[in-house]
């Protein structure tokens, strides 16, 4: 067997993707390496299976990837691979040394929290959502992975959101005017409730009921029922969204009318541990319309397993690759 002829099974995937846990553990002994290399001989088939999971946790693990970088053996030769217990073996301890030193600043997928997240006056993780107050004026209700800092000034309370998603209330009766920083831009309102989502290179600004002023090299007032999206370059013309698709995880779900796959999966990557990616790049234009429960985001493999012509295939770590039937 070989790899242009045929593909591994997928009781062999699963095989190696359980070896590939317990050698990258922390916790790997000589008698573990030693029963790979048993498995690793066993069959051509399990030889690449081994192959195709390395490969697929190189391409699509950028922390991995750049831990592997810095120690020689590890980088990739021009013929294929020959992988040995004892390479496996002292491979997973390097490159877990070496993880721990990158994934410090650049956490791969967001498995675990950054430094930024860990230094954030306020923050939720993965699928956690808090509200809080900031004196009796003003209200912040924070979606998943969100962080944010203190940016009182001496005209008024101000927050930075440094990323995620919040829904901001500022009740009557504020005195002041609530600031906030995102990215290169600045809001300030009274009296009002909208909503900023900075993910990516894009700050979006909604504003459900009042007015808010927005100011990204220019300056641009919304009032309730429209939005603007600014970024480092410009600030993109108002326009009328879908308030209940904006506010939809106010109300615990997530809703989809058309988007293609590639926008799809990283939504739900912000609400469900691990990481899923496309790996069949024919898919991610391809238009998806589903709701489902934030609660229960188990059920997003389970819904992509449902579109037609398209294969699921996890991992561990909640690590799952989407490919063409």
């Amino acid at each position: 067997m070989s790899p242009s002829s045929s593909s591994p099974s997928d009781a062999v995937r699963t095989q190696a993707n359980q070896w590939w846990v317990r050698l990258h553990s922390g916790s790997a002994r000589q008698s573990d390496a030693q029963s790979f290399q048993q498995w690793l001989e066993q069959s051509p088939e399990h030889r690449v299976a081994w192959q195709e999971l390395t490969v697929t946790m190189d391409t699509v693990t950028p922390g991995l990837q750049a831990a592997r970088d810095l120690l020689p053996e590890w980088k990739a030769p021009a013929a294929p691979p020959v992988f040995t217990a004892r390479r496996a073996f002292m491979g997973g301890a390097f490159a877990a040394s070496a993880l721990a030193v990158v994934g410090v600043v650049h956490p791969p997928w967001g498995l675990w929290p950054s430094f930024t997240e860990l230094t954030s006056d306020f923050r939720t993780g993965v699928g956690e959502q808090r509200e809080i107050q900031l004196g009796q004026a003003v209200a912040i209700q924070m979606n998943t992975q969100t962080c944010i800092n203190r940016r009182d000034t001496a005209q008024g309370a101000g927050i930075e959101l440094v990323e995620g998603e919040v829904e901001i209330r500022v009740l009557d009766g504020a005195a002041s005017h609530l600031h906030v920083q995102a990215g290169p831009g600045r809001m300030q309102a009274q009296q009002a409730q909208f909503n900023v989502r900075y993910t990516g290179k894009n700050v979006t600004v909604t504003c459900l009921q009042g007015v808010v002023q927005v100011q990204a090299n220019q300056t641009v007032t919304l009032q309730a029922g429209q939005q603007t999206v600014y970024d480092y370059e410009r600030i993109h013309a108002v326009q009328r969204p879908n308030l209940d698709q904006v506010s939809s995880w106010r109300r615990g779900y997530l809703a989809f009318e058309g988007q293609p796959l590639a926008d799809v999966v990283e939504e739900l990557n912000r609400y469900r541990p691990g990481k899923i990616v496309i790996y069949s790049d024919s898919l991610k234009s391809r238009p998806v319309y589903l709701s489902l429960s934030i609660s229960d985001m188990d059920l997003a493999l389970d819904m992509l397993r449902a579109m037609s012509g398209i294969r699921v295939q996890e991992l561990a770590g909640g690590i799952a690759l989407v490919r063409q039937a």
